[in-house]
């Protein structure tokens, strides 16, 4: 599914992107977590996506 995104979220759209290239050439090397990871996170709506991959790239350790 391709939805456009604002260009304020192009560390979405970059993720997304890596995870695509990520899962056409390696799908086979993946381990079962990583791909129920992939499948999992391509069914959140864009906005959680968009959260979920802020939050692994802030520096803060803890989120609460």
């Amino acid at each position: 599914m391709s939805v456009s995104l604002a260009p304020e979220l192009y560390y979405l759209s970059n993720f997304r992107t890596a995870l695509a290239w990520v899962a056409e050439r390696y799908a086979d090397l993946l381990a079962d977590e990583e791909r129920a990871f992939l499948d999992t996170f391509n069914t959140l709506p864009w906005p959680s996506q968009a959260l979920l991959v802020r939050m692994i790239s802030a520096r803060a350790v803890i989120f609460v």
